[in-house]
């Protein structure tokens, strides 16, 4: 009695479900495209294994255009041996898998080899689907992997882009790639001029870059990228800002020829750069760079740490460790004490002289502030991992702090709103703001004398000015009296 209860409410709240239905192929159809046509939305295309090479003609781009696949809102499509013997490919088709108009993140493709000779992926108009745990892989010398444009909102997850021309491009989206391999590619990640749409806000978040000629790379001034918790390893170069802005930040590049190169807003946060033939290039062939700002930093074993040979703009190295030594605030020169640098495993030794010798809050040069949260100890540790290991700690602050709970937000990912909780330790001055991940203050949801106990407050997704804010991550900082927590929090469209 007590399950079909159960089942009666979810059915009365999700009606969709009560007719949803797995339609496999070949046997119920004898290609993908007519599974895709039949379904209905909350519907999954369960696909066996085998190549499937089917093309038809749909209307895009001002004209019609040969596709092996258009997907469809609501549909999940995916492979049921996975992407090792389920493959979808053409050698003539112009786009492999076209995804338009899907404005939610309810279509996913999943599991498979995608291989074409021109477009494997194409996403566009305002669509999010999830594109997970396939292989895109080209035909022939030419092509272009995954192209993301218009405003679309995709989630790549698990994915491995490998040996093409270019592997991602992005103009005006604002994609987020996770746990994805980039390898082999002449431009893994790029993002180009996006005037005809909206700006790129792109989040790259614990993806690894291994042997491509450029790893992430951006071209245009209409972008806002934050770049976190990655590895970027034996390309030529890691990460390239050439033009427009961008956070690094807790990423780990090692053995490239240039780790970052810098000839745009650039700030680096947490990084840790080791054997690369030159860790930071600020400048280059084109126009210096306006402001490049270094934070708790590691470059070691670089055969030249920061080159500033081409540079003409502002340059702030503090609180960072780099070898051979450099101007600023509270830099240091002296070995990181790595366990294990030749097997990539950049932790810090019990005894590193990186241990608590960060910094916490960062005003950036043009006032937006960066927040450096999680961290062990009385300051962030320098580099990209924090250490389990402390120097001193102050402990009247830390039973401070242990009283001081800032609470996950709920729901996360949220859309339109999510609710924050705090509990304060005793009657304190209080201020509760939102920033963006470059450090630019958002919102403020609190801020004056607040009595002690739990607090809970709204945030609807809107800026201080009532403007609806884009999607993407957002950190959430709390500060009673003289003491800082943060969390972040995912606003999903």
């Amino acid at each position: 009695m007590k399950h079909l209860l159960c089942y009666t409410v979810l059915m009365f709240l999700y009606p969709s479900l009560m007719y949803a239905a797995v339609i496999r192929i070949p046997q119920d159809y004898p290609t993908i495209q007519a599974g895709i046509n039949a379904a209905q939305r909350g519907d999954t295309v369960l696909v066996a294994a085998g190549s499937y090479t089917g093309t038809h003609r749909i209307a895009a781009f001002r004209d019609s255009i040969s596709v092996c696949l258009a997907m469809k809102p609501g549909i999940v499509v995916m492979s049921e041996a996975g992407p090792d013997f389920t493959t979808i490919t053409n050698d003539t088709a112009f786009v492999i898998v076209y995804i338009a108009g899907i404005k939610d993140t309810t279509a996913v493709i999943k599991g498979f080899t995608i291989q074409g000779s021109f477009f494997g992926i194409f996403c566009a108009n305002l669509s999010a689907p999830l594109i997970e745990n396939n292989i895109i892989l080209p035909l022939g010398e030419d092509g272009l992997g995954i192209a993301i444009v218009d405003s679309s909102l995709a989630w790549l997850r698990g994915n491995i882009i490998q040996g093409y021309e270019l592997g991602v491009n992005i103009e005006g989206a604002s994609p987020t790639f996770v746990n994805n391999l980039f390898e082999l590619n002449n431009s893994a990640l790029r993002i180009e001029s996006s005037r005809q749409f909206d700006p790129s806000l792109p989040v790259v978040l614990s993806n690894l870059f291994r042997n491509n000629a450029e790893g992430f790379e951006s071209t245009t001034e209409e972008v806002n990228a934050f770049v976190s918790q990655n590895i970027f390893v034996s390309n030529e170069t890691g990460a390239a800002i050439d033009q427009g802005n961008a956070l690094l930040t807790r990423n780990i590049f090692a053995n490239n020829q240039f780790a970052v190169r810098a000839l745009s807003h650039a700030i680096l946060v947490n990084n840790t750069m080791f054997g690369d033939s030159v860790g930071v290039q600020a400048g280059g062939f084109l126009a210096g760079a306006d402001s490049l700002q270094i934070y708790n930093t590691i470059i070691w074993n670089s055969r030249l740490p920061i080159d500033t040979s081409f540079f003409s703009g502002i340059l702030a190295v503090n609180y960072s460790d780099v070898q051979g030594g450099w101007a600023g605030n509270e830099n240091i020169n002296q070995d990181p004490l790595f366990v294990h640098p030749d097997t990539l495993n950049f932790q810090l030794g019990k005894n590193s002289p990186c241990i608590d010798a960060g910094n916490d809050t960062i005003l950036t040069l043009q006032g937006d502030t960066i927040i450096i949260t999680k961290f062990q100890g009385n300051e962030p540790d320098i580099g990209a991992i924090e250490s389990p290991w402390v120097t001193s700690v102050n402990v009247k602050e830390m039973d401070m702090l242990d009283h001081l709970v800032l609470y996950p937000n709920y729901p996360n990912p949220f859309n339109p709103a999510t609710t924050i909780q705090y509990r304060v330790p005793q009657r304190s001055k209080v201020t509760l703001k939102i920033y963006n991940m470059i450090g630019q203050e958002i919102r403020t949801l609190a801020n004056g004398e607040e009595t002690a106990g739990l607090k809970s407050v709204l945030w609807d997704g809107h800026d201080d000015k009532g403007n609806k804010v884009a999607s993407g991550i957002y950190l959430y900082r709390i500060q009673v009296d003289n003491f800082v927590k943060a969390e972040k929090a995912v606003l999903a469209k």
